[in-house]
């Protein structure tokens, strides 16, 4: 598994806090609105709270690892397969096992507590290109402090999305605050999320587009994905709007309907490769 930490697009520290501030807000408010805390949520197989304590822990787990202070939850060792998609999946399971049953203030109390860490990381200037051990995508991964930093972000803000629809009330977030995480968290995270059963053979380049963005290119060959600045020739190009990008890149809507709707884009040689974008990477 891939597991560079070179960074092709690297986030702005001052955008990433504003857009954390407001995600953070927006989203411990949403834990405090009424809703039943055993509502399901849509496209997940967890309920509102299990999706609360979720994002509580990946935010914990991210301050941690930026700030040194690693967070030990003392779960059982899990089994590697070189799929960090599986291997995610049980960790995960692990931690809201370990949590129990929360209740919505108890998830919004804790999403308090973890962004108050994540503001001391910001607060401290990090060197957003530094690597820091993320042993939860697997044994001696790491990831850079920026892809940390943006994945809070962008966890944050669709997993209070995905309560605010478990819940039916308002969970809109804007697009700017996507445009801030989401180039760094596409570029960073997909390498390490290539499909294992691509044909063999499968080549593919795209070059992503994200609206005032800096632009970044993903090639495929070989069964791996490597992330690198935009300039040499693709196969095909998508532009793609961030807040619609952000949802389609967390499987919440499919690409092919945002092509169709308008928010995304296909051009360059082989436009009609954008339709297999989504099969070529596995959601975590």
């Amino acid at each position: 598994m891939t597991n560079s930490t070179s960074m092709p697009v690297v986030p702005d520290l001052a955008e990433l806090s504003v857009a954390l501030e407001s995600a953070m807000q927006r989203t411990i408010a949403i834990a405090r609105s009424g809703g039943d805390p055993k509502a399901p949520v849509p496209s997940l197989n967890w309920n509102a709270s299990e999706t609360g304590t979720h994002l509580m822990w990946a935010l914990f787990a991210f301050a941690g690892a930026i700030s040194g202070e690693p967070l030990n939850a003392g779960f059982p060792e899990v089994s590697w397969d070189n799929n960090m998609r599986d291997y995610l999946a049980v960790i995960n399971d692990q931690a809201l096992s370990a949590s129990g049953e929360r209740s919505m203030e108890d998830v919004a109390e804790g999403l308090e507590q973890a962004y108050e860490a994540l503001k001391k990381v910001i607060a401290s200037s990090p060197n957003l290109e530094a690597a820091v051990p993320t042993s939860w995508y697997g044994p001696d991964q790491t990831r850079t402090v920026g892809t940390l930093l943006a994945l809070s972000v962008t966890e944050t803000l669709v997993h209070g999305w995905d309560m605010a629809r478990a819940f039916k009330i308002d969970g809109e977030f804007t697009v700017e605050e996507a445009r801030a995480a989401f180039p760094t968290v596409m570029s960073q995270m997909l390498p390490i999320l290539v499909n294992p059963n691509l044909p063999d053979g499968f080549k593919a380049s795209y070059e992503i587009r994200i609206h005032e963005a800096t632009p970044f290119v993903l090639r495929i060959a070989d069964g791996k994905a490597v992330a690198e600045p935009a300039g040499e020739p693709v196969d095909c190009i998508i532009t793609m709007n961030p807040r619609y990008g952000l949802l389609t890149g967390f499987r919440r809507v499919p690409l092919w309907k945002g092509i169709i709707g308008g928010h995304t884009m296909a051009a360059g040689d082989k436009p009609w490769l954008a339709f297999k974008f989504q099969k070529i990477f596995m959601s975590a």
